[in-house]
């Protein structure tokens, strides 16, 4: 289509780097020739038709969608630069791609200074929960030795009946898998051709996350090799990238203190709806800003924290939250999301992950419940099953409790599931063994009093049994009705907490916590 774009004067190329798996590159073209390098990876000759995909989703990392800019725009010069690896030829455009598989666990190890990659291609067809792609395979397990966080189109195969469901390596539980939406009437969509989840066993709540990739009545516009011309397009191929960007430059602009698992747990939990509703197998947990200021920043009176840590199976962390007690008005808003970065087994479709942990949030750090074990009479004959008691505030009523027989809980009362440890049934039907998890809850906040949350650390069996759990939390607190400036005050009050600096013009509000 006519109505290009000028292409930017360079000045410097990013050393932020994205690494692009695809079908090639054109090197010459305009658009991206200074902010790209380029490897043919695999024998065999280049496939015009792949180079061109390999191209457009290359410029989709260094620009995004292009929708915004008008025929003749000049292009900003891109905040991140390409390292494009050509995986697919004459010779390896097969339905399981192992020659691209074997390349892809050659280019991982040997590009240390890459954090991301994207991939929009894969196998062709939906996955089965019975067995499990080599593709998906290898891409969790260099994802879990080397660190990486792998972006993955989920298919373009959402429309067709009885193949809707996403491809591989989009299944793999340590990877990002990015969907896409259009718009319509106002209204963001599922684009229809889009596939959908669930996933597999170990991430079942897939995809992960939607970000634009257009339809035919709403293309996403891409660059062209012919400065005259754009291209106009739609797939989930343009999507995936768009979320690989996104994801780089957090951990490039913040130094690297985020990491690749904060990066895809800070994707998921900024796409949330503050709405609460919960994931969608269409569109996953929700869709992505373009713009990181709006993942990095907090919102008017509230306040996000990341923790990042390992623990050891089978033991407990606990976290205290940072809280305001001049904050009596309302009700407290607190949401997190938890990801996991977990060993898999190839040979294990039921049980895929081999690690873990559940979450659970105490609004009270004082109250406990405590228990009638005997079935003694109480206050002049009254009999009881189990009563609360804030064990600081009414510490004479606790000792009563005490010397009447009545048992005092572990740890403090919370509406999280009783059960401290589950049964393999009870844990995976509530898709504890997933690698990710998103949860929220809403308490008045006068009834709020030293908040903690404890991180629980899961293993199966013996499998990894020395090895601690890697978990990476953001937390966020949103407290609409509070009359204080609830985030100066907490960072105030608790100075250990450190605001992440990031390399970008808007100011910063994200907290971090670290806990081992």
């Amino acid at each position: 289509m006519s109505g290009g774009f000028t292409a930017p004067t360079f000045t410097k190329k990013s050393t932020t780097v994205v690494g692009v798996i695809d079908g090639g590159l054109d090197t010459t073209n305009p658009y991206i020739q200074n902010y790209t390098d380029y490897e043919f990876s695999v024998s065999g000759t280049p496939i015009d038709s792949l180079i061109e995909h390999g191209t457009q989703v290359t410029g989709t990392v260094l620009y995004g969608p292009l929708n915004q800019y008008s025929s003749g725009s000049k292009l900003p010069e891109p905040l991140v630069s390409v390292k494009n690896f050509g995986v697919l030829s004459s010779t390896t455009d097969l339905p399981d791609l192992y020659d691209a598989i074997d390349a892809i666990e050659k280019i991982v190890p040997a590009n240390s200074n890459i954090d991301v990659y994207n991939l929009s291609v894969g196998p062709s067809g939906p996955i089965f929960d019975d067995s499990i792609s080599r593709f998906t395979y290898s891409c969790d397990k260099l994802s879990y030795d080397y660190n990486k966080l792998f972006c993955v189109a989920v298919g373009n195969d959402g429309h067709i009946p009885g193949y809707e469901r996403i491809q591989s390596p989009s299944d793999a539980v340590n990877c990002l898998a990015i969907g896409a939406y259009t718009t319509k009437d106002g209204s963001t969509i599922r684009a229809p051709y889009s596939s959908i989840g669930p996933g597999r066993e170990g991430c079942k709540m897939k995809p992960d996350i939607s970000a634009f990739g257009g339809c035919s009545n709403h293309p996403i516009h891409l660059i062209s090799s012919n400065p005259n011309e754009k291209i106009l397009s739609a797939g989930t191929s343009f999507a995936s990238p768009i979320a690989s960007s996104v994801a780089a430059r957090l951990i490039g602009e913040s130094e690297k203190t985020i990491d690749p698992l904060i990066a895809k747990a800070l994707l998921v939990h900024s796409s949330l709806s503050n709405e609460g509703d919960g994931h969608s197998k269409e569109m996953g947990h929700g869709t992505l800003s373009n713009e990181i200021n709006d993942i990095v920043t907090c919102d008017d009176k509230s306040y996000t924290l990341i923790y990042r840590g390992e623990v050891e199976q089978g033991k407990y962390a606990e976290f205290l939250i940072p809280w305001d007690d001049l904050i009596q008005q309302g009700k407290a808003h607190f949401k997190w999301t938890v990801a996991v970065l977990t060993e898999v087994d190839q040979l294990s479709s039921d049980d895929y992950t081999s690690s873990s942990v559940e979450v659970t949030f105490y609004p009270n750090r004082n109250k406990y419940m405590f228990t009638n074990t005997n079935g003694t009479p109480i206050d002049g004959g009254v009999i009881k099953k189990t009563e609360v008691v804030d064990v600081v505030i009414n510490s004479d009523r606790a000792q009563y409790l005490v010397n009447n027989g009545w048992t005092q809980s572990n740890f403090p009362k919370t509406d999280s599931p009783k059960t401290s440890y589950k049964t393999e049934a009870e844990l995976r039907d509530d898709l504890k063994w997933d690698s990710l998890d998103t949860r929220e809850f809403k308490k008045m906040a006068k009834g709020i009093n030293e908040p903690s949350f404890h991180i629980h650390a899961l293993g199966r069996g013996n499998r990894s049994s020395k090895k601690k759990v890697k978990f990476a939390l953001i937390f966020s607190v949103t407290t609409p009705k509070a009359e204080v400036d609830i985030y100066a005050n907490i960072l105030s009050k608790y100075s250990a907490l450190i605001p992440i600096q990031m390399n970008i013009e808007t100011e910063v509000n994200i907290q971090t916590n670290t806990g081992e």
